[in-house]
This record gives C-alpha cells, sequence and structure tokens, in this order.
C-alpha cells in the first residue's frame, strides 16, 4: 500500500485534502525493527506516533502483582501513540515487536513545526480523536456492566475439545480457538491443556512450562485462591493464558477429578472463556471436566472407524457420561488432503447433527507447528480460521463487544480497540 493511501485509510487522516496527506507522508521515516525490540516503554516521553506496514507490534502494561497483560496486537495499515505525537505526554503502555516488522514513524517535534502551518490539521485530528474517546468511554461503560453481571452469574463460558482418537487435529483446534478468542477478548480467554501424559498445547504456541496444575498439592485444593492459580499460567503474546495438566508424562497421575474441578471452577470466575483440550479418553480428569463444561466439541475425522468410534462416544453420553444433547458440538474435521466421509453419511449414520466443517489445513498447519505459531495469528485469512471463526461467532453470541482486530488496511488507534489505556 502507498504511504499516502495508508495515511488516507486512518480515520484521523482520511478528511484530508491530497496534498496535505503528501506533506505528512514526506515527514514518515521508516524502520524495520527486529522480533522482541521494544519500541518504547511505559513512561517514556510520547514523542511519536508509529503505523505498521509489516509484521505485529504487541501493546502491553504489567498489573499491580508484576503480571503482563496485552491491551492490543497491532498489525499491517494499523497505528498507535497518536495521542502521543499530539501532547507529548508519557507513555501508558509498553510496545514491543512481536515478529521482525517494518514500522513508520511520525515524530512530534517535526509535526508540530508543520502543525504551526497547518492549524487545520490539528483540529481534524482532534476532532476525531474526541469522537473516538466518546464512543470508547460508551463501551467500556457497558463491557464493565457485563462483567459485573458476568461475575454475579458467577462463571464465564467453559468449552471442552474432544476426540475419540489421535490425530484428529484436536490440540490444533483448541489452541486457535483459544488465541482467537484472546485476541478479541485481551486477558479474559484461558486454556488448559489436560492431555496430562502427552500434552502438546503448549508445544503448539511456542512455550514451554516448567510446571503443571499437577503440582497443587490436593490439601490445597478446596481453598485454592488466584494468586496459587496463577503461578502455574504461561502467557501466550496473544494474551491468552495457558495451563498445563502436567508437563512430564509420570506426573500425570497427580492430576484427579478434584484438581480439574478446583481449577476449572476458579478459571470460571477468573476469565470470560475458558478452554479445555481433553484427551482421548474417559477417565477421571476428563469426566471432572465434561461434567462443568458448557459446550463439549467432539471433533471427528472423515473415517469409517472414526464414525464408529462416535457411535460409542454418543451411547456414553446417553448411558454413562451423561453429557446432555444441547451441550454436545460435533465438528467434522479434515485433516488430510483426500477426502473420505462426507458430513451428510456421519449425519445419516449417527443420526445427529454436525454443527460445524473444517476444511484442510494444508502445509501451512504443519509450518505453524513447527513454528510454534497458530494459524489464527501466521494465516488469519486462511479457510481453516474462517471456519473456526464461524463457531466463534456461534459460541459468543451475546457475551458483549469482543475487541475485532482489524485488517490489513484499516485504521484502528487505541481508542477504537476499547482499551482502558492509552499509548
Amino acid at each position: 500500500m502507498q504511504i499516502v493511501e495508508l495515511l488516507r485509510s486512518m480515520d484521523i487522516f482520511q478528511d484530508l485534502p491530497e496534498d496535505r496527506l503528501q506533506e505528512i507522508a514526506a515527514l514518515l521515516e521508516e524502520q524495520r525493527v527486529p522480533a522482541g525490540t521494544t519500541l518504547f516503554r511505559e513512561g517514556d516521553v510520547g514523542d511519536s506516533m508509529l503505523i505498521v506496514t509489516a509484521g505485529r507490534v504487541r501493546i502491553s502494561t504489567r498489573d499491580s502483582a508484576g503480571r503482563e497483560l496485552t491491551l492490543a496486537i497491532f498489525g499491517d495499515g494499523e497505528f498507535f501513540g497518536e495521542t502521543g505525537v499530539l501532547t507529548g505526554g508519557p507513555r501508558t503502555a509498553d510496545a514491543t515487536a512481536e515478529v521482525d516488522s517494518g514500522v513508520l514513524v511520525l515524530r512530534k517535534d517535526e509535526f508540530d513545526e508543520y502543525l504551526a502551518q497547518n492549524p487545520a490539521v490539528m483540529r481534524t485530528m482532534l476532532k476525531v480523536i474526541s469522537q473516538r474517546q466518546m464512543v470508547a468511554n460508551q463501551r467500556l461503560v457497558e463491557d464493565e456492566d457485563e462483567e459485573t453481571a458476568g461475575t454475579k452469574r458467577g462463571s464465564g463460558k467453559l468449552f471442552a475439545v474432544f476426540s475419540p482418537r489421535g490425530g484428529s487435529g484436536k490440540t490444533l483446534i483448541a489452541t486457535n480457538l483459544a488465541v482467537m478468542l484472546a485476541r478479541a477478548y485481551p486477558d479474559r480467554v484461558a486454556l488448559l491443556d489436560l492431555s496430562v501424559v502427552f500434552g502438546h498445547a503448549s508445544v503448539y504456541l511456542g512455550l514451554q512450562p516448567t510446571e503443571g496444575i499437577a503440582a497443587i498439592e490436593p490439601e490445597r485444593l478446596e481453598n485454592l485462591d488466584r494468586e496459587t492459580l496463577n503461578k502455574y499460567a504461561y502467557l501466550h503474546s496473544s494474551s491468552l493464558r495457558v495451563y498445563s495438566g502436567a508437563v512430564r508424562p509420570e506426573e500425570g497421575e497427580a492430576v484427579t477429578g478434584e484438581h480439574v474441578k478446583a481449577v476449572l471452577e476458579l478459571m470460571r470466575r477468573q476469565y470470560l472463556f475458558v478452554l479445555v483440550d481433553l484427551p482421548s479418553n474417559f477417565q477421571e480428569p476428563t469426566l471432572a471436566a465434561l461434567e462443568l463444561a458448557d459446550k463439549l466439541i467432539l471433533l471427528m475425522t472423515p473415517e469409517l472407524s472414526t464414525m464408529r468410534d462416535v457411535r460409542e462416544v454418543v451411547r456414553l453420553f446417553g448411558d454413562t457420561v451423561r453429557v446432555p444433547p444441547n451441550k454436545q458440538y460435533y465438528v467434522l474435521n479434515q485433516p488430510y488432503a483426500a477426502h473420505g466421509l462426507t458430513r451428510d453419511q456421519f449425519e445419516g449414520f449417527l443420526e445427529l447433527q454436525v454443527s460445524a466443517e473444517l476444511p484442510y489445513a494444508g502445509e501451512a498447519a504443519y509450518k505453524s507447528l513447527a513454528k510454534g505459531e497458530p494459524l489464527a495469528i501466521s494465516q488469519p485469512g486462511s479457510p481453516l480460521v474462517k471456519g473456526l471463526d464461524k463457531i466463534i461467532s456461534e459460541f459468543t453470541e451475546g457475551t458483549g463487544k469482543p475487541v475485532v482486530p482489524a485488517q490489513a488496511g484499516q485504521s484502528r488507534g487505541l481508542f477504537g480497540r476499547l482499551l482502558t489505556k492509552k499509548s
């Protein structure tokens, strides 16, 4: 995208004439920043506005306990720090390049000289920012009301992902769903990996946990508190909090149904959404999670053997495990390039409705696993991610207003992202 076109797509500049956009474009300095580079820190003087031309930049702060909180993630064509270039006030968050990125920098001192000669530009920018602030404040009030109501109800939503057999893409689906929710609802989403023998959720997310909930002593479960639980949380760049059942196979037996029940009940009070990556069995931890789940996403692959396995699972749900039909959500996933059984065949044989169908993700899925980077981040426009987005839309209907990441070329500032802090 040409720089002038990029500026025109930003709401603070979109009403300016072509000649003014050309003049502002001439003030921009292009920079390449390696992954991990800190662009500014909380407390720094706000001396510039930045526009992302490639890559991703994360805006974050820390709470009173020193935990990092992700406020926003900006991608191609998005901008941040606009108040700094106008007021020069201190930054109220950190900005860090998540991957190798490119940015355009508009420095305050140079822009001040330009505004002195063109006061109409200043008035236009202030008008747009003021309007965005009013809308953001109203939405923040609504979000607070919704959070308070959720607290009174006693729980967030818990979604469990299950498959009767390995190789179904269960962890791939669970981690991408979790990341997509976390990007839409920053710091309000958690993922618990209950595949306690060989769990891979953290690997898929590029994390290296050193402790799992297996380390929580049984005597502490009855009075489990957030401070204790949060010791086992690992922060993903999307703002997702990731918990492992166990980090070594020999620890798996220490995870009991009591562990799962205590942890999930507390997580539901702490987060808006909790996802659980279940093992392919019906042992005690699995049963405890199924009992608490609001939705069970049962993942199926298009094979005859899977069809028969799912039929047995459906029988167990009715006779033994007791998962009500309204909690069951069947998804046909295509983890292979070759086509197998169809959705109609599954529905006819099982006499149930397949709620969603996910396409083959191709080599992109394997590359994302090798890099520890979810498809939701590396390939946000892929067919699989679009399919997952439809599931999320269905599950989050009526939950409140998500913070939806803008697509490339769309303008979005910190106010427009409904943040409680400005950069």
